[in-house]
């Protein structure tokens, strides 16, 4: 998978106003993550989104601030 991202310093919002598919950059260094339905392990910890460089699931605030990203994903098989 190929993935490509321009960023935009102007589109900051909290987690909770995002939608799923959508892709944002949080940290420092910064990482890229996209927003996926909300599910818990057996422990009941939440995850609502993918680490786009490593396929991990993790999980955000409602209030947490993230950065908009404009991602172009290609999938090659």
């Amino acid at each position: 998978m190929k993935v490509t991202f321009i960023e935009n310093d102007k589109i900051k919002t909290v987690w909770e106003n995002i939608g799923e598919g959508i892709v944002f950059s949080h940290g420092n260094p910064v990482e890229y993550f996209m927003k996926v339905e909300e599910i818990s392990d057996q422990r009941d910890n939440v995850f609502n989104s993918v680490n786009l460089a490593t396929g991990e699931l993790v999980g955000f605030m409602p209030d947490c601030r993230v950065k908009i990203v404009d991602a172009h994903l290609m999938v090659k098989e």
